[in-house]
Order: structure tokens, then C-alpha cells, then sequence
């Protein structure tokens, strides 16, 4: 294997401590084990104290004590960095690449810049929050303010960082809210790589901290571990501290409204004796079971009807759910972090934090499901197994570090809306090592004067060789240096239904302003292309057409496709023209399924359907609901591209689609087209797919054929083409 130079098969590792027995520690172990399979050399620096221990997985350990500690005393940090620069030698010796796990010492990492190629590793919302968290405990709901001495304010209405029993933090940690935001933006320009282990806690660092980082994914891996067992009706489980913050007591008082339940818990901590009174008063059969290996665990998952993941915090992965998963046991779980990215639909149910009654609820359905514990595992493995990990990891550091800087920017993402920031990062995955993009999230939200000011501030301080701002975001064009700017506009939709002062202020700002700075503009189908020339008054030959592409987690699984007709239907905004889509169903035999929440008019003209609404659904589960479906319905009114189209039929499902640009564009000949405007077409389209399975089956096959077309190398290897003809011009001029 090929990692760049010599010295980069040997890897140095720090981390706060390897005696402990948490998330980060497992980690850890699956990942040594990656590095020993892959030939590489491995040495872990620790906090521990000197002579307390000596390997870890057959890995030598270097206890640093003090070294590796934070000092709040003018002699502390003369001690300490004496000690670091002694430190950094030493691991700039061995090491060809360093990787800090749950601990980024700013001075550490200071010393050997440019010494060797320094990793971050985020496992928690550490870096980002110095309460450790992102849940406010009072309110419940995930704060998303970024780090600094407002924290003291919120501090004072959540009591944030307290104790669950009211003792303050150490002052230590409380003062970090004033330093944390301005040294985790350090921490992330040094890095070579910021690796996260789920999507969300990537999009609430890259967002919070506002730097440009090169990010990856490497999702915690599971180990390949089976054991055959019975699943026990009303067995739930719970795995993990016991500890008020992880919501322990709501798994007791969960298991109390389900009626002949019992109650297995895995873990120790200082809950416990308050577990034990409160199980008894509310007469639930609670089994503290305290600290169990890996071979317990995995007879403990198959033996539950449902694992209960209850946690108050920011469950940046949750490794217990995947590994419950694995065993054939399903989920139900609050909706913190990134549970929903190993959830989906298929595995469990998320709820809302702090709702005990629709945890038990959901507790009480996944247990009376029928599980293939086989088929389980096997997806399980196939999504989070060590083979796959193994695979992100060899991805993630072959290619270290890219040649030129470039810099995709990102708008700071709302709720719900995440396409853009999903596109472009299959199109970061695939590009090419030497021109492999990092990414800037603007930390200031595209709403309002101030917020917009705030925001060209912060994207004048961005250092890059080239700018890719990624969409939504154009007015940044007006404070980044033109000659090495791309601008991508997805579309013009903003405009719609705008006029007067109105219009023509976002026009400027938005398309003609930023149209004129830029050196080149890209956007995504032809359709767009023209649209955009005559907005923003540029000639359409300047702005070069870059398709979308679809994840490659849409495939085609026909044993998935549903027995009873069923339609899918993606979007539930004006332009998704469900108001005549759902009247021209009524009277059909079908279910529908809708992606998104129905307004008011919307629910009444879906009354008498057999209508399904669902929300918030990462990539696994959107491909699930693709597989099933018979046929997707999309008549929207109004696109840039029409992503639903590319990836249902990836998924080999049928298409029926607006005659209108782009959809007919995208579609590609592989579509059944209709008119949007006329609901006895959309009724006599959907009729005609469901009842004839020659059109399913032709449109199926000429789909999956169209959709072969917009893949992520493809598109990737479009943006390279561009950024190298900006990058030779700025060469030739400068």
C-alpha cells in the first residue's frame, strides 16, 4: 500500500486515556486493528499517569501524565511547555502522521506544523461546546449557538454546565467557553483532516467553528460478532453509563408503561442506587447486569425485543444502536445527533428528547415486530462492518493532502434542508487527490443584514488557492477574490413570486453582482444555464452545465418493491404541485407515500387516501422508500434539475415526471411525462404505471440505464475541470 512517504506507516496516536472504558476506547481498538491488518506502525501518547500502563491492543503506550493536561497557572504552562516541546520532538521522530482522538492540544499541534501530518479525530461535541454537549438539559431542545462567552448567558437560563444535581463545572472547564470557539478554529486550520464519526456532528462543527477543514467520515465500525438466540417478548434493554445525562431513568419509566416488561441494564455508574429505588416504586423488573464484555452484550442484544437508547445528549454516532442492529434487535431512541443516520426507518423509531410516553410507545410496536435476524446482520455489516471502514479509512488517507487548497463554501444548513451540502459531499468523496476540496460552513445564517454582514466577514478570512462557493450563498462572490472564485447557482427560484424593489435587490445581489466578480459560474442543467444568462445577464456560453449526481446509496433491490401498489411522492413545497397531484388520486387503489410535512390545505385534500407523511430521512431510508414504491409521482412545477428523478430511478423504480424543463431533461427519455397543470393527465399517468407491468418494467430498465449517467465521479471529475482552468489562468496572470 502506497501512503505517500516512508514515515507514514508510522502512526502516533493521542488520546486522553486508555483505562477508561468508553465509546472512544472501542473505537480505538477496531481502529488499531485497521492500522495492524494494513502494516502500519502504531505508538499511543496518553494522559495517564507514567508506569500505568504499557500497551493497548499489543500497542506501546507512552503515558504522559501532566504533558498532555491543560494548566490554568502562569507555572503550569511553563512546565507544560517545556514538556510539549520534549513531546513534540519525540513524535516528530517516530511518526509520519499524528491523530488525536477526543484531545487536540492546541500547543502540541502548534509544534509540529508542518513537521508531519496532523489528524483530528471528533468523537464528542467536545470541540464545539464546553459543556460537552449540544442539548440544552432544561429545554431539551440542541442548541446552536457558537462557542464563546454567550454561553455564559445560556448557562444561566439551562444551567448547562452544572451537574444534573446542580454542581457547577470545575471553573477550568467553564472558563474554555471563552476560548473554545477561537481555539478550535486554530485546531481546524492546522489539521491535515478533521474526521468525524457521523454527518451530523461534522455539519455541527463545520458550522459552529466556521473554518476551512478538510473533513471526512469514518462511521464507528462494528465487530463481526453472532450469537444465536431467541428474542424474548417485552426483554428491553438498555446499554451504557448509568448516569442521569444518558437517560436512564427514562428507560425505567419507559419500561413502567408497558405493562409485563422487564428491564435489562448493561453499565455502571452512580445512578444506580437511584435506578434501583425508582424501578421498585414504579414495580418494573429491572436487572442491573454492571459492566459486560463484548460476548455478553451480543447475547443481550439478541435476547431483547428492543434496545432503548434514551440519551439527553448529543449522541454524535450512539455505537450501541448499530451494534443492537447487527443482533437483531430493534430501536427506539430519542432524536439526538446522528441516531437517525443508522436508524432510518427500517431498524426503529426516533422520537422526540424527553417524550417518555412516545418512547415506550415506539418501544412497545418495535418489540412486537418480526425480525430477520440474519438479513439484519448482514446489512448491518455491509453498511458499518469493519470491511467497510477499513475501505473509508484506506479512502480518507491515501490521498493526503491535496496539492492545491480548495475550498468548497457551504451555507449554514436549516432544518430540512441539506441537499446541496449531500451533493457536494459525494462530489468531495469522489474528486481527484490533488484537487480534493475542503469545506468552509458559513456560521452566520443567510437571513437579515447583520447575519449577511457577519458572513462576508468571515469569508474574507478564508485562506484558499480556490473558492467554490457551493450555493445559496452567492453574495459571498462580493468580499472573495474573483479571479479565484467558482460560483455554482442551482437555481433561480428565489425570484419567484418576487417583484418590485424586492426583486430586483435579491436579482443584484444574488445572480448579477456576484455573476460579474467571479471567474467562472457553474449550475446544474441546461434549463438552469439558460434561466441563470438572462437574470444575471451573463452570455449563456460563459456558465458551464455540472449535473447532479445521486448517492451512491441508491440502488436497485426489487426483492424491497412493496406488494400493493404504492406511490411515492418527494416534496411537499408549492412548487411540488401536490395540490393536484393528491386530488388526482382519490378513487385510485393505491398507498401513498409522501417525503415531508403536509400543510393544513394539503392534509384536507389528502382526506380519504391512504396516505402516509413521513420527515427527516437520511439517505438509507430515502433509498428504502424508492425500493418500495411502484412508481414515483413527480409533477413539480418548478426545478433546477429534479434530483427525486436521478435517484429513483438508480433504485430501478419507475418515473412520472412534468413534459417541462429540466424534468423532462433529467428524465432522460425514461420517464412517463405529463403536464402539471392538468390533474385527469397526472390521474390517467399514475393509473396507466400501476396497472401496466410491461411500462413498470421498461421504464425500470431505461431508468437505471439514464441514471448511470450522473454519478459522483463524473461529476466530481466536471468541478476539476473547471477549478484547473481557473487555477492555469490565475497562473498565467500571476
Amino acid at each position: 500500500m502506497y501512503w505517500g512517504a516512508p514515515m507514514d506507516r508510522r502512526i502516533a496516536i493521542v488520546t486522553p486515556s486508555v483505562l477508561t472504558r468508553g465509546g472512544t476506547e472501542v473505537y480505538l481498538q477496531r481502529l488499531i486493528g485497521v492500522q495492524q491488518r494494513l502494516g502500519l506502525e502504531v505508538r499511543l501518547f496518553t494522559q495517564d499517569a507514567p508506569g500505568s500502563v504499557r500497551e493497548f491492543q499489543g500497542v506501546p503506550v507512552q503515558p504522559c501524565g501532566r504533558t498532555l493536561s491543560e494548566a490554568m497557572s502562569p507555572i503550569g504552562w511553563f512546565q507544560r511547555a517545556s514538556a510539549v516541546r520534549e513531546l513534540a520532538h519525540e513524535v516528530a521522530a517516530f511518526a509520519g502522521r499524528v491523530e488525536y482522538h477526543r484531545l487536540a492540544p492546541l500547543d502540541l499541534m502548534s509544534a509540529l506544523k508542518g513537521k508531519l501530518r496532523q489528524v483530528v479525530f471528533v468523537h464528542t461535541p467536545e470541540l464545539t461546546c464546553p459543556a460537552l454537549g449540544r442539548y440544552l438539559p432544561r429545554s431539551g431542545q440542541p442548541c446552536h449557538r457558537n462557542p464563546g462567552i454567550g454561553c455564559i448567558g445560556v448557562h444561566a437560563f439551562e444551567g448547562c454546565m452544572s451537574l444534573p444535581d446542580g454542581t457547577a463545572f470545575p471553573m477550568q472547564q467553564r472558563l474554555r467557553a471563552f476560548t473554545r470557539g477561537p481555539v478550535t478554529r486554530t485546531i481546524a486550520e492546522i489539521a491535515d483532516l478533521v474526521v468525524f464519526n457521523s454527518a451530523s456532528m461534522r455539519d455541527l462543527f463545520l458550522g459552529t467553528i466556521g473554518a476551512a477543514t478538510n473533513a471526512a467520515l469514518l462511521h464507528p465500525p462494528l465487530v463481526a460478532q453472532q450469537v444465536a438466540a431467541q428474542r424474548i417478548p417485552s426483554r428491553l434493554l438498555y446499554v451504557g453509563r448509568l448516569s442521569r445525562p444518558k437517560g436512564v431513568r427514562d428507560a425505567v419509566l419507559a419500561a413502567a408503561r408497558m405493562a409485563g416488561s422487564e428491564l435489562h441494564l448493561h453499565g455502571e455508574g452512580e445512578e444506580q442506587p437511584a435506578l434501583e429505588d425508582l424501578a421498585s416504586r414504579h414495580g418494573v423488573n429491572a436487572v442491573f447486569h454492571g459492566h459486560s464484555d463484548q460476548h455478553a452484550l451480543a447475547r443481550a442484544y439478541a435476547e431483547a425485543s428492543c434496545l432503548l437508547l434514551p440519551s439527553g445528549l448529543y449522541e454524535t454516532w450512539g455505537m450501541v444502536g448499530p451494534e443492537a442492529i447487527a443482533a437483531g434487535c430493534p430501536v427506539a431512541a430519542y432524536d439526538t445527533g446522528g441516531v437517525r443516520e443508522w436508524l432510518g426507518l427500517q431498524f426503529g423509531q426516533a422520537v422526540p428528547v424527553g417524550d417518555v410516553d412516545a418512547l415506550a410507545a415506539a418501544a412497545q410496536s418495535q418489540s412486537a415486530r418480526t425480525i430477520d435476524a440474519t438479513k439484519w446482520h448482514e446489512e448491518a455489516h455491509r453498511r458499518w462492518g469493519l470491511e467497510a471502514f477499513e475501505r473509508g479509512y484506506l479512502r480518507t488517507f491515501v490521498s493526503l493532502p491535496p496539492k492545491a487548497k480548495v475550498v468548497h463554501i457551504q451555507r449554514k444548513p436549516g432544518m430540512g434542508h441539506h441537499s446541496m451540502e449531500v451533493l457536494f459531499e459525494q462530489v468531495r468523496a469522489a474528486s481527484e487527490p490533488d484537487l480534493k476540496p475542503r469545506v468552509a460552513v458559513c456560521p452566520h445564517p443567510s437571513r437579515g443584514l447583520i447575519p449577511r454582514l457577519r458572513a462576508l466577514a468571515w469569508a474574507r478570512g478564508l485562506k484558499a488557492d480556490l473558492y467554490h462557493i457551493a450555493g445559496d450563498v452567492h453574495f459571498l462572490a462580493l468580499t472573495l477574490p474573483g479571479a479565484r472564485t467558482v460560483l455554482t447557482v442551482h437555481d433561480c427560484g428565489v425570484l419567484r413570486g418576487k417583484s418590485g424593489l424586492r426583486r430586483w435587490l435579491l436579482r443584484k445581489l444574488w445572480f448579477s453582482l456576484p455573476a460579474a466578480r467571479v471567474a467562472a459560474i457553474s449550475t446544474i442543467s441546461a434549463f438552469s444555464r439558460d434561466e441563470l444568462a438572462t437574470v444575471a445577464g451573463v452570455p449563456a456560453d460563459a456558465i458551464t452545465v455540472v449535473p447532479n449526481c445521486a448517492n451512491p446509496e441508491f440502488a436497485p433491490d426489487p426483492a424491497a418493491r412493496a406488494t400493493a401498489p404504492t406511490l411515492l411522492l418527494v416534496g411537499t413545497a408549492a412548487n411540488k404541485n401536490l395540490s393536484r397531484t393528491l386530488p388526482a388520486l382519490h378513487g385510485l387503489d393505491v398507498k401513498v407515500m409522501v417525503v415531508g410535512r403536509l400543510d393544513d390545505g394539503q392534509e384536507r385534500l389528502a382526506r380519504g387516501l391512504d396516505l402516509q407523511a413521513i420527515e427527516n430521512l437520511d439517505a438509507s431510508s430515502m433509498a428504502a422508500l424508492y425500493r418500495r414504491a411502484w412508481a414515483l409521482m413527480f409533477a413539480s412545477t418548478y426545478e433546477g434539475f429534479g434530483m427525486p428523478i436521478i435517484e429513483a430511478q438508480a433504485c430501478g423504480t419507475p418515473v412520472v415526471t412534468s413534459q417541462v424543463m429540466p424534468m423532462s431533461e433529467v428524465a432522460g427519455g425514461a420517464a412517463l411525462l405529463v403536464d402539471p397543470n392538468d390533474t385527469g393527465a397526472i390521474r390517467e399517468a399514475v393509473a396507466r404505471v400501476l396497472n401496466d407491468a410491461g411500462l413498470r418494467r421498461d421504464l425500470s430498465e431505461k431508468g437505471l440505464a439514464n441514471a448511470a449517467r450522473f454519478t459522483p465521479q463524473a461529476t466530481a471529475a466536471a468541478y476539476a475541470a473547471l477549478y484547473r482552468s481557473v487555477l492555469e489562468k490565475v497562473g498565467r496572470e500571476g
